[in-house]
């Protein structure tokens, strides 16, 4: 399942912003998109802070597909590499909150929510930031490629 078509099925219009999709949010009123839809499908408002994956918008809006089976199987190593430790670290926070009761549990899976968050918009601005370099550097020796043949 394409995500622009999962969150358009929600109502959500995307706009390719980068390497990932913004929009406005659906969750509070607003004028500017603050809304970020990331590739596997993950997002986060920066307005009202609402932040979840594509199966939670599946659930939210009641959405009918097939599940995602190769949503976190992407073509970029260092998002694929981001996804097998987020999943190896839920594992562990799974066994270590077993015994504790609901309230921390919950205050225990927040604060892995929010700390992912954190990580993927760091693994974001490095995807970023690597893109840039490159397209700038690709930009100056096409310059440069101009100039030795002007002469």
């Amino acid at each position: 399942m394409n995500i622009e078509v999962l969150y358009r099925s929600a109502g959500i219009t995307l706009e390719s912003f980068g390497i990932r999709w913004r929009a406005n949010c659906p969750f509070h009123h607003e004028k500017d998109p603050s809304f970020i839809v990331y590739a596997d499908g993950s997002y986060h408002c920066f307005g009202c802070k609402a932040h979840g994956t594509a199966e939670d918008i599946q659930k939210r809006f009641n959405l009918n597909y097939r599940p995602f089976p190769d949503l976190y199987l992407t073509k970029d190593p260092l998002t694929d590499r981001f996804f097998k430790l987020k999943l190896k670290m839920e594992d562990e926070l799974n066994l270590l909150v077993v015994d504790l009761d609901n309230t921390l549990k919950f205050r225990a899976y927040d604060m892995f929510d929010v700390l992912m968050i954190d990580a993927r918009a760091l693994v974001n601005r490095v995807e970023t930031s690597l893109l840039d370099l490159i397209a700038f550097v690709k930009k100056g020796f096409t310059n440069i490629e101009i100039m030795t043949q002007e002469k």
